[in-house]
């Protein structure tokens, strides 16, 4: 088969107010050199998802996956998609009419393990989901941060690589996606940033689901982080995330001196949820990250 030829995998759980408008989207890509087809995923939904994917008919593949956990549901799209060369997004993305043609490029090099674009908020998006977009800062996940990872709301690679690397963790409700990062990183594949591969995301959009957000992060990422505590070692990742800390203490101070004072107000919201949610994690888990 052609390198070109594409299977966009979205896994979904109780979608309906998004999954349309994001299907649509991928299926209004650009011309690709090859063929792509869309794989849904739907992993037990309960409301009108089922009957929303019906009404595509054969223009979408649609499979049913009982184990909860989008990894697990991510793992099913990919093993019966069609195609090696394998796109993720999720069902509350939008993506951008050329985002699947500029995201697979880089995987014309072999080394590139994976290559992943900007995770943008809606163009009508609140305060709220526009702070969102500092949490999905792909650029920075991909191409700043050590060790780098990328998030699966805009994601590509190579089937292939999963059997040496192996499939997303489903015991990782959250996190599988910096799990299967770091698993890439030790087979010694790089990443690739490709700022013109876009989607839109609907972020979080109260302080109430930006805290349960900071939460989850920091409790699963316990998980993730005891799982490669001497892969980390390597990269001198302290356990104590002092990082965190000084930006809370930073965003107090400017609150106090009233310098963009919604933005701190939801950082510290997010990041003070962040170190709650590790504290829990850290008892769960049974490995000290404080």
């Amino acid at each position: 088969m052609s390198q070109e030829n594409v299977s966009v995998v979205v896994p979904v759980f109780n979608g309906e107010r998004t999954i349309e408008r994001c299907i649509e989207s991928i299926l209004a890509s650009v011309d690709l050199p090859g063929h792509f087809e869309v794989v849904v995923v739907d992993n037990n939904s309960r409301d009108s998802t089922p009957d929303i994917l019906k009404g595509f008919g054969d223009r979408i593949r649609v499979f049913n996956e009982p184990i909860r956990g989008s990894s697990a549901a991510r793992n099913t799209g990919i093993r019966e998609a069609k195609y090696d060369q394998i796109a993720l997004t999720d069902a509350d993305c939008v993506v951008e009419p050329e985002w699947l043609r500029n995201l697979i490029l880089p995987l014309a090099d072999c080394s590139i393990g994976l290559s992943g674009g900007p995770i943008l908020p809606l163009a009508d998006a609140n305060p709220v989901e526009l702070f969102g977009e500092s949490i999905y800062d792909h650029k920075a996940a991909i191409s700043e941060w050590q060790p780098p990872f990328a998030i699966t709301a805009n994601w590509a690679m190579n089937r292939k690589l999963l059997q040496h690397v192996g499939d997303f963790d489903i015991a990782l409700y959250h996190g599988h996606d910096v799990d299967l990062s770091w698993r890439m990183l030790k087979w010694g594949y790089c990443f690739r940033y490709v700022p013109d591969a876009i989607v839109y995301h609907h972020n979080r959009s109260t302080r109430r689901n930006l805290f349960v957000q900071g939460f989850m992060h920091g409790h699963w990422g316990v998980a993730v982080l005891k799982k490669h505590r001497e892969f980390l070692d390597s990269y001198q990742v302290s356990r104590i995330d002092k990082g965190r800390y000084l930006q809370i203490f930073k965003d107090i101070l400017g609150l106090i001196s009233s310098e963009q004072r919604s933005f701190r107000f939801l950082s510290i919201t997010f990041n003070s949820a962040k170190v709650i949610g590790r504290i829990a994690g850290a008892i769960r888990f049974r490995h000290c990250v404080l």
